[in-house]
């Protein structure tokens, strides 16, 4: 583990592993109230195949610092870990790599990639969105839901610890929210959710000319299959699989993930 401080000076904790610099590097960023540990089998499955690899906690999760209790709502962003993420690719000197978001973390590789398309390899886009799912998702009062639980998880909070996704045989579809709000910080997870409201972008997606895999699972109930195809649509070079699954579903079948991987690695060579 290694400990990158943004210009800001919040301390973040990061996970790199250097591979053959003739293959592009892989980045993996996690959903909110998760950690770096979600995305481990993607991680270890680039890493055999010679890649360099990276992963971090957000703020507030993890062994990542948090934001303080007096942070401006307005201050945190899609811009903002848009940021965070440029400045730790710049200090890890990571070029071009193919960047895998999960969730939250999908939507910020995209607001990353329009905002630095250069920059970017292929992207792996997994059960997410381009756009908020508060104003895309029609099948739910979503904002309603988001509004209670930013106001609730302060509640389920017990303290901060990183768990360990990967190995951990106690979670599921049903409990994973819960284990994620007894273990990060509230005012992180309350800041990540209201970024998400005003997240759209919908009309930039042109500027996305690497090659793009979209990932869904078919039992995923935030982001719906009418959500990942008007995506798909918006971005017409791009590749949608379907797999079986929830919307952690990468997590909960990892053998599944590394078959993805595989039948699809050719988009990436």
């Amino acid at each position: 583990m290694a400990e990158f401080k943004t210009k800001q000076g919040m301390k973040i904790s990061v996970s790199f592993k250097q591979g053959n610099h003739t293959k592009k590097p892989f980045v993996f960023i996690h959903g909110n109230a998760q950690n770096d540990t979600s995305g481990k089998v993607l991680m270890d499955a680039f890493y055999k195949k010679g890649h360099t690899v990276l992963s971090y906690d957000l703020p507030g999760h993890g062994d990542s610092e948090s934001y303080s209790d007096t942070y401006p709502d307005d201050k945190v962003t899609m811009d903002t870990f848009a940021e965070t993420l440029n400045e730790i690719l710049s200090h890890f000197k990571i070029d071009k790599p193919i960047i895998a978001g999960h969730s939250m973390g999908g939507m910020i590789l995209l607001e990353f990639g329009v905002r630095y398309p250069e920059k970017v390899g292929a992207l792996i886009l997994i059960d997410t969105s381009d756009i908020s799912p508060v104003d895309a998702n029609k099948q739910i009062p979503l904002k309603d839901i988001i509004n209670n639980i930013i106001e609730n998880c302060g509640k389920a909070f017990e303290k901060r610890f990183k768990y360990d996704y990967y190995t951990s045989t106690e979670i599921n579809e049903e409990n994973i929210l819960g284990v994620g709000f007894k273990s990060t910080d509230p005012v992180s997870l309350q800041l990540n959710f209201k970024a998400t409201f005003n997240y759209d972008v919908t009309k930039k997606l042109s500027l996305l000319n690497m090659p793009i895999l979209i990932l869904r699972g078919k039992d995923d109930p935030l982001m719906t299959k009418e959500m990942t195809e008007n995506m798909h649509k918006r971005i017409p070079h791009s590749k949608f699989v379907e797999v079986e699954g929830g919307h952690n579903w990468f997590l909960f079948n990892k053998k599944l993930a590394k078959e993805i991987l595989e039948k699809n690695y050719g988009l990436f060579e």
